[in-house]
């Protein structure tokens, strides 16, 4: 049985899951919870390598898996037409993204871009996030949206460290939009950074290459291209079910 993170189980549902599953295991990425049952798995993969250590530490038996990209997205949504435009898509809850609230409302004050999420309410009435903010996206939808925007803006949660946790860089590069992200110490495992995504260290930094890419379409474009073709050959789904295969044939014997 494969349980992923944030589905409410207890002990009691894992030991009765026992009688028909022979191992149990959790996909883990999100923020440590107190008395969640992590101890009653036989593993636990996580996509954040923060994670691994504290799992470890714990006496935890884990795994680390990245993200992915499901390259059948592609057959769903129209990626013929005309590129415009910045976006970020995420979360901004006062209570856990307060740094990147601050991050994004430093952009919004300098560059045009479009926002879509959740934790509008929780912003202040002033914040001139609220000026970008289009909305929702989910699913398909957003990934319609990556397909037609020339960059996408990324910012980790502070879980993930100083290592790339995320979900978003596989989806904003399989859908063809240019990647700008954070900085993280491993980003380089699994793209070329300059050529097939651009990362940054902070908010000047972001917003001078922003405007830089904005200005150089042809550029844009290459990493763009180039970061799509890795993802589709490197990071897909297809890719990532083979590891996870021998993961499993590994630890659970």
């Amino acid at each position: 049985m494969y349980v992923f993170s944030g589905v409410p189980v207890n002990k009691l549902f894992l030991s009765c899951a026992r009688q028909y599953a022979r191992y149990i295991i959790c996909q883990w990425a999100c923020p440590i919870l107190k008395n969640y049952p992590y101890g009653s798995y036989d593993l636990i993969i996580t996509s954040t390598g923060a994670l691994v250590d504290y799992f470890k530490r714990e006496g935890i038996n884990v795994e680390y898996l990245p993200h992915a990209f499901d390259d059948r997205i592609l057959s769903k949504i129209n990626t013929e037409r005309p590129r415009e435009g910045i976006v970020f898509i995420g979360s901004v809850l006062s209570d856990i993204h307060k740094e990147r609230i601050v991050f994004l409302e430093q952009l919004a004050r300098c560059i045009d871009f479009d926002f879509y999420g959740i934790g509008i309410n929780s912003l202040s009435e002033k914040s001139p996030l609220r000026k970008k903010f289009k909305g929702e996206a989910y699913g398909l939808d957003m990934y319609d949206i990556y397909s037609r925007s020339k960059i996408a803006i990324h910012i980790h949660e502070q879980i993930t460290g100083d290592f790339l946790g995320a979900k978003r860089p596989f989806e904003v590069t399989g859908s063809g939009a240019m990647l700008v992200t954070d900085a993280k110490k491993d980003l380089n495992n699994f793209f070329r950074i300059g050529k097939e995504v651009v990362d940054y260290v902070d908010t000047s930094d972001c917003l001078t290459k922003l405007r830089y890419y904005m200005e150089h379409e042809d550029e844009r474009a290459s990493i763009a291209l180039a970061g799509q073709k890795r993802t589709l050959e490197d990071h897909t789904f297809k890719v990532r079910a083979k590891v996870l295969m021998d993961i499993i044939r590994q630890n659970l014997k």
